[in-house]
């Protein structure tokens, strides 16, 4: 037979994934069958064989063989396994052809090499075919090197099968080692996995935190059975994952359906679709946290040494692609929890307001840590992020009857799972009623006493990591200690804005406007400051002291007057606080028992806290202030201290302001009553000015007759007649003395004096000359002191004489017999200095303001000792100020009078 040649030939030309085939239809050519196919061993451990090739197969045997189907083995193929078939044998019955209702009888050639088993060669034989001659011994040698072929085929097919694994492996390994998002890189292994070892679908679970369960992260499904992504996978109660965490080895499961180890899971996998799969535990060091699975969907499936060996590379990879992953994360956390807790230092360093860095510090945490509720709170203070204002009052207040006050950070992962024994169960119906599964709580400290806390709570269960709760208490520490330094600036800032409140409400009462823009303004600055929503002030009526009304009114609406009375039905809050004089202070609006006619306001304003002060000014009552808000407010001493002083410079405001309204009214009627003096002495001035004029003739003319009738002009006169004539000549001669020194005093005010050069010591000569000789000489004693140089000024003749001999006169009339009168004139730059001293009765310093002024006497009615008009130093200190001069009059130590006339004087022409 030339069998053996024709198959070595076929070795040589044809491709090796051909020459199966090719083998059969050479042998069914050399036999004359129609019909062959040939099996190859896939595990002898669990005897399973897969069809490789096949010629004139039926379609029942084909399907069923139909790759990757395998074959549970038939009689020859177990016989084969066993050993107890070494050669080609023709009279084998087959059940897998009797099943089928095919003929039973067919040949079976083992395909082996030396003592291994590779396959085996099928052929249907007619009823009665025998192999004749030496054709049994070719077909087993035909077998041996089919078997040598099938062995050559199988370990190129494993070297390349390994050679791709290889590669997909160095790819994954790759891939394990990318700086890529944990989730993306697991999903992308978990299908590469699949891939590598052709199964179904793949998936990948991560131990969770509390480690009583397993998480699918990561899922490749092709075949799209239902997703197990997000999937948790029980520990306890769970046999399969039990074994894992003892043995941390591969768990093949050939079949879903029986395995034993499966327990709660099988429904799982059921709902899936998986009836073979193979799970491998991640391990690092000895730690199991996950596990990478695969999955046969489409039919069972053993999993041979060779694929959970590579699965095992992989899991290695896989684990340690999570753990670097992990480590990362665990020191980009840490960097970012450095980062973060780098800002809060730089700004709690920064900040200059405590509640604004409080609320900047919870929000960075809660981004850091990704969690909705969060909570800082100190004495007097606090911030919540997620829950309401109430919680803060209802927890605080539990928290303060428990005794919860820890000095170490409390930390609690399930607040739901708490014993009934724990000492927090005090607080767990709070969190419940508020939402709150698991919670981290530090406490803020100053040194060693503790001032607040720091709270960040979730939703649902939470294990708080070391370097979570190491960050908080780093920030609670620094919180701690910026406080005091915050809490004591914003002391001093309210200190500041109490007294700015109290400086611009002083300012705005200094105004000293009408009472209700006063008030006004008083009550903007008291409500932009404070703050409060609304204020009003009821002053006293000054006609009726028991009536209050209402001046200026803000942010709310109160009754316009109110009686100040005792009766129960007519009392209200206002006249309460005005008759017993003593301050009110409501925190809360709704508990207090406010009259039924005060009640309606505080309920129809909507006010929930209230502060009434009484407007005394030391004994007497003003009116009463009253200040609104529509939030609750507590009142500190501080604020308390505030509005008392506000009260007290309103008081203070309101007095002085209607002191000012009737200072206004005296001065309006003082302002009449000066007008009318000043028009009473114009009209006097006039009439002066008048009769001077009108006398000023008939005088001179009566003078003239009086002196020649004195000179016997007239005729004789006997000595009682002279002596009438003498007295009246000197009567009408002080007459009209004072007619000229009102019509001077008329010419020198209305600017009509000369304007001539004349030498002031010249004309003080022949005033002295003049005045002399009218003078006693034993009476008085004269001393005179003049200058060498003449002292020339530009001036009128007559009204300097006129002026300077009133000086004169004055000095005389007032001094005493033997007194001296001193009389100098003195150069003293551009000035020349006139000075008259007497030694008389000096002049009170009271009244040395006023002499000069017309008609103005020191003693002045009907008993005063020395004569005259009160005229004469009027006309002089006229006279010398329209020369451009001054005149000054001093008392002189220990009596008598000094009166200086300054003059300015000029330089003659060359």
């Amino acid at each position: 037979m030339e069998l053996l040649p024709r198959l070595i030939e076929l070795v040589d030309k044809l491709d090796p994934s051909a020459i199966p085939e090719a083998i059969l239809r050479t042998v069914l050519d050399a036999l004359g069958l129609s019909t062959a196919w040939m099996s190859r061993i896939e595990d002898p451990h669990h005897e399973t064989f897969s069809l490789i090739a096949a010629v004139g197969l039926s379609p029942e045997l084909k399907t069923e063989g139909q790759a990757p189907l395998r074959w549970s083995p038939c009689r020859c193929q177990r016989m084969i396994l066993r050993g107890e078939l070494l050669e080609a044998i023709s009279t084998l019955p087959c059940e897998r052809l009797e099943r089928l209702g095919l003929p039973a009888a067919h040949l079976t050639i083992p395909l082996r090499l030396r003592d291994h088993v590779y396959g085996v060669m099928n052929f249907l034989i007619p009823p009665g075919f025998q192999l004749k001659g030496d054709a049994q011994q070719t077909l087993t040698l035909a077998g041996q090197l089919c078997g040598a072929i099938l062995g050559y085929l199988h370990a190129l097919e494993r070297l390349q099968r390994q050679y791709r694994r290889l590669h997909d492996l160095s790819h994954i390994a790759q891939l394990a080692n990318q700086s890529l998002p944990l989730g993306e890189l697991l999903n992308r292994i978990t299908k590469e996995f699949v891939v590598l070892l052709e199964g179904d679908r793949g998936a990948i679970a991560l131990m969770a935190e509390s480690s009583d369960h397993l998480r699918v992260v990561a899922e490749y499904n092709p075949i799209g059975t239902p997703s197990g992504l997000g999937v948790t996978i029980p520990i306890p109660g769970n046999p399969s994952m039990a074994w894992i965490l003892q043995n941390r080895q591969p768990l093949p499961i050939a079949d879903v359906a029986s395995d034993p180890l499966l327990g709660p899971v099988r429904p799982i996998l059921y709902a899936m679709g998986i009836r073979s799969l193979l799970i491998i535990p991640l391990v690092v060091g000895d730690r199991v946290i996950g596990t990478l699975g695969i999955d046969s969907v489409k039919q069972p499936r053993i999993f041979t040494p060779e694929e959970i060996q590579l699965a095992e590379t992989v899991a290695a990879q896989v684990a340690g692609a999570i753990e670097r992953a992990r480590l990362l994360d665990a020191a980009q956390r840490r960097a970012a929890h450095l980062e973060t807790l780098h800002g809060i230092l730089r700004e709690a360093t920064e900040a200059q307001d405590l509640g604004a860095l409080m609320d900047r510090v919870l929000s960075r945490l809660r981004a850091l840590l990704n969690v909705p509720i969060g909570a800082i709170w100190l004495a007097g203070q606090a911030i919540l992020h997620g829950l309401p204002e109430e919680f803060g009052l209802h927890s605080a207040a539990i928290a303060r009857q428990a005794g919860l006050e820890p000095q170490a950070p409390l930390a609690v992962p399930d607040w739901a799972a708490l014993p009934p024994d724990h000492p927090l169960q005090a607080m767990r119906n709070a969190m419940a009623r508020f939402e709150i599964r698991s919670s981290l709580t530090v406490p803020l400290l100053r040194g060693a006493q503790r001032v607040g806390g720091l709270s960040l709570a979730a939703r649902e269960p939470r294990i708080w990591q070391p370097e979570e709760i190491a960050l908080l208490e780093a920030v609670g520490q620094e919180l701690g200690a910026v406080a005091e330094r915050l809490q004591l600036l914003q002391s001093l800032r309210a200190q500041t804005t109490r007294l700015h409140v109290l400086y611009q409400t002083a300012r705005a009462l200094a105004q000293l406007q009408d009472l209700p823009t006063l008030l006004g303004q008083a009550v903007e600055e008291i409500l932009t400051h404070l703050p409060a929503d609304g204020a009003n002030i009821y002053v006293m009526d000054e006609e009726d002291p028991d009536q209050l009304r209402v001046v200026v009114e803000r942010g709310f609406t109160a009754i316009p007057a109110i009686r100040i009375s005792t009766r129960g039905d007519e009392e209200t809050i206002t006249s309460w606080v005005a008759m017993r004089g003593e301050p009110l202070w409501v925190e809360d609006c709704a508990r207090y028992p406010y009259p039924p006619a005060t009640r309606q306001i505080i309920e129809r304003e909507r006010i929930r806290s209230h502060a009434a002060l009484p407007l005394w000014r030391g004994s007497e009552r003003v009116g009463v202030l009253h200040v609104i808000w529509r939030t609750p407010q507590t009142f500190d001493a501080e604020t308390r201290e505030l509005l008392q002083s506000l009260a007290d410079l309103l008081a203070t405001g309101i007095q002085s302001a209607r002191l000012l309204q009737r200072t206004q009214r005296q001065a309006q009627e003082l302002a009449a009553l000066n007008r009318a003096l000043h028009e009473a002495l114009r009209l006097r001035e006039e009439m002066i000015q008048n009769v001077s004029h009108e006398l000023r003739t008939p005088l001179a003319v009566a003078m003239g007759y009086l002196e020649l009738l004195a000179e016997g002009a007239l005729g004789p006169l006997n000595p009682e007649q002279l002596e009438a004539i003498t007295i009246s000549r000197e009567r009408l001669g002080e007459l009209h003395r004072y007619v000229e020194l009102l019509l001077t005093l008329q010419v020198t005010r209305a600017g009509e004096l000369a304007r001539i050069p004349l030498d002031l010591k010249q004309l003080l000569k022949e005033i002295l000359h003049r005045w002399k000789t009218r003078l006693d000489p034993g009476r008085y004693q004269i001393v005179t002191a003049l200058p060498s140089e003449e002292v020339w000024l530009i001036g009128d003749p007559e009204g300097l004489i006129r002026a300077i001999g009133e000086v004169l006169d004055n000095a005389v009339k007032f001094s005493p017999r033997g007194g001296t009168i001193e009389i100098a004139l003195e150069v003293e730059g551009s000035q020349a200095h006139l000075w008259v001293r007497d030694e008389g009765i000096g002049v009170p310093m009271e009244n040395v303001e006023r002499i000069g002024e017309p008609f103005y006497q020191v003693e002045g009615g009907t008993t005063r000792r020395f004569g005259g008009m009160g005229i004469g130093l009027a006309v002089a200190r006229a006279v010398v100020e329209a020369h451009g001069g001054k005149l000054y009059i001093r008392p002189r130590s220990p009596q008598g009078t000094e009166i200086l006339l300054t003059l300015p004087r000029v330089q003659p022409a060359s």
